[in-house]
């Protein structure tokens, strides 16, 4: 672009520098340097005034406007989007007149001016169906939705037309709106919906109360950061392998011909660097390839700071000696090693025996012979590689060719290894938030199961007070009644009732929230008998079980021995037992439950839970194990009840549980469990 730019100001071009500068603004602002953006777009619009109406005119106009609502210049920034809703109307440019409608509807929410804004989108978004414009149309549905996000609470908005209409209004405006975001980006071919949009859903379904599926748009958006990330690491290495094999091009083909078998040797071992996932690991291959050149050459392999101001040895050999590690500084003029990184080229040192040589370390023998190359990949210097002997002129031209070669080879292997730790970050900040999302599925879940008992309580604690003052004033006014205080404590006994029920039952579902977390150092390991301890749960579960009509059938060998948490899985049984009672048998009778077990693999067990219940939907099973889903919410289950034995099963007891059911052919629990937790 520079260069661009040049010949367009010699040749004094104002459309084609207009354009350059407008395009290197776009490239700054990119990289977060705004000050200079906005120079040069104010430059390129004074450059092309001669040139309004013009595509590029209007564009450096948008690329102004959308400048200045990131510096908030909110006021300035509506000015230009108004310039271009005139411009673009005058030159017929009818994309340019929905994003101009657009960024009015941005600049007018952050002054305030919603009801203004609300209408500009909703005329955007019929330019956009008019011109069959799908992007645009989902731009304008998330503008739209965000204003009833941001403004909804303080400004009265007018529901949408189309909710008013229905008969029922199961959504807000925000969720309605982009619900039919997502519908028409799921209609583009190829195309890969914004993580954004993706992650606008989640948010507004977890504030209408829909947790599951604010939980699974979540997962959607964890997905399109990881597809994202995924390309873009995948982009890069196949840029990397480009640029390897341009290199490998300019080599001397008359000369590699000579040495091929040679060559394909010392490829396939410098391969085995690139094929390292990490910057430790690769001195080895290249200290064997060190090895073809004559004289045993010793070695060094320097790499940059990220600064570009120092170096450091990742490893330094004399012979069959390994020398300390050596920092040096790129300004330092006696080293060769930061002249090599200075001047990004190839240097050789000959010294004559006898001869002063200032780069000489105190800890290395003296060198009369040596080699310095640059590992560069692109523009990007990574390090140096050097060899050095005590001969004096022992590198001909097959040494320097083997040299290079493997410079190449190291920068590659160190471009790899940084590409694959940067893909580790990247997975480490993927898996970081989908357990934050998770954890905040979870609070939101718990905060709304305590409201209901709480509320009932602060009602009833609230009723009683009021009485209490109420009976106070009648005694000191001398005009209280036997009926009265009847009355009061009936009252009163009634809303102590109320307040402790409700307040037992937050007490019981903080006890279970608590058990999610499950602890191992409240638990202790030993030897049990797997039939013995699954005899004796199902015995304190009889009289429940025979009450309702229903059996257990046991069908576990005797010899099934653990070692491992048997209170644990007393745990997770009953919580198995307790769910087959809620759910599968709910208003049936002569239910039977069948609990089998068989040795498994090496060293493991699999448990299998059975009932012939009324099974449970396909559309529940992957949410069965989520915390505070149930379908029998009020009725007796709180949704803590399977995500506590998922968490028990998967973390105390080191196994794993599954869930496997079809709608009227019952339900079978599966627990694949090492026969001893502590390996």
């Amino acid at each position: 672009m520079e260069r661009a730019l040049a010949i367009a100001r010699r040749n004094h071009w104002p459309g084609s520098i207009g354009a350059t500068l407008a395009r290197t603004a776009a490239c700054m602002r990119k990289l977060g340097r705004l000050d200079a953006a906005h120079e040069m777009l104010s430059e390129a619009l004074q450059v092309m005034q001669p040139l309004q109406g013009s595509r590029n005119h209007t564009s450096a106009v948008l690329w102004m406007a959308d400048l200045q609502i990131e510096l908030e210049e909110y006021e300035n920034a509506l000015t230009n989007y108004r310039a271009l809703q005139e411009l673009a109307q005058r030159q017929g440019q009818r994309d340019m007149q929905i994003y101009a409608r657009q960024g009015l509807v941005n600049a007018l929410s952050k002054l305030q001016q919603v009801l203004p804004a609300l209408e500009i989108a909703q005329e955007a978004l019929r330019m956009g169906e008019q011109q069959n414009n799908i992007l645009s149309q989902v731009t304008s549905l998330q503008l739209l939705a965000s204003l009833y996000d941001k403004h909804g609470a303080q400004v009265a908005l007018p529901m949408p037309v189309e909710l008013q209409a229905a008969a029922e209004n199961p959504q807000t405006p925000q969720l309605y709106y982009l619900e039919r975001a997502y519908r028409l980006a799921e209609t583009i071919e190829g195309n890969s919906i914004s993580s954004i949009l993706l992650n606008d859903i989640a948010h507004a379904y977890a504030k209408a109360g829909n947790f599951a599926a604010a939980y699974a748009f979540s997962q959607k958006t964890i997905a399109s950061h990881s597809k994202l990330h995924h390309t873009a690491i995948t982009n890069r290495a196949t840029a990397i392998e480009m640029q390897h094999k341009a290199e490998r091009a300019r080599l001397e083909s008359e000369h590699l011909r000579q040495l091929a078998q040679e060559q394909a040797q010392r490829a396939q071992l410098l391969q085995d660097a690139n094929a390292t996932r990490g910057v430790d690991a690769i001195d080895g291959p290249l200290r064997v390839e060190g090895l073809a050149l004559q004289h045993h050459p010793d070695m060094a392999l320097m790499l940059c700071d990220s600064e570009g101001q120092s170096m450091t040895s990742i490893f330094r050999q004399e012979g069959e000696r390994l020398l300390p590690t050596l920092q040096i500084s790129i300004d330092d003029h006696h080293s060769y090693s930061a002249q090599c990184v200075r001047e990004r080229r190839e240097i050789e040192m000959m010294k004559a025996r006898g001869e002063y040589n200032p780069a000489q370390t105190s800890d290395a023998s003296p060198t009369l012979s040596a080699l310095f190359g640059p590992l560069i990949i692109g523009q990007r210097i990574l390090g140096v590689i050097t060899i050095q002997s005590e001969q004096e002129y022992v590198y001909g031209e097959r040494e320097r060719l083997i040299f290079r070669s493997l410079c190449a080879y190291g920068a590659i292997a160190l471009a790899n290894a940084h590409a694959y730790q940067q893909l580790q970050e990247a997975q480490q900040q993927l898996v970081a938030q989908e357990k934050l999302a998770a954890l905040g599925s979870l609070v939101a879940g718990v905060a709304h199961e305590l409201n209901t008992p709480l509320g009932n309580s602060l009602v009833a604690i609230t009723g009683m007070q009021d009485q209490l003052q109420q009976l106070a004033q009648q005694l000191q006014d001398q005009s209280l009644r036997i009926s009265d205080l009847q009355n009061f404590i009936l009252d009163g006994q009634e809303l102590a009732t109320l307040a402790m029920r409700n307040m037992r039952a937050a007490a019981n579902l903080v006890s279970n929230f608590k058990q999610i977390a499950t602890n191992r150092h409240q638990q202790e390991l030993h030897d049990f008998n797997l039939l013995h301890v699954t005899q004796d749960i199902c015995a304190t579960m009889a009289g429940q079980m025979q009450g309702a009509g229903h059996r257990v059938e046991i069908d576990i060998p005797e010899n099934i021995m653990l070692y491992s948490f048997p209170s644990a899985y007393s745990q997770v049984l009953t919580g198995l037992l307790n769910n087959a009672l809620t759910h599968a048998f709910f208003e049936r009778e002569h239910g039977r439950i069948t609990i089998s077990a068989k040795l498994h693999k090496t060293q493991r067990v699999q448990i299998c839970v059975t009932d012939n219940g009324q099974g449970i939907a396909e559309e529940h099973l992957k949410l069965i194990f989520d915390p505070f889903f149930t379908t029998r919410l009020g009725q007796g289950g709180n949704g803590l009840g399977l995500s506590i034995c998922y968490n028990i099963v998967t973390s105390l007891l080191r196994g794993q549980i599954q869930v496997f059911s079809t709608v009227g052919n019952g339900t079978m629990f599966t627990l694949d469990l090492p026969l001893r937790a502590d390996t």
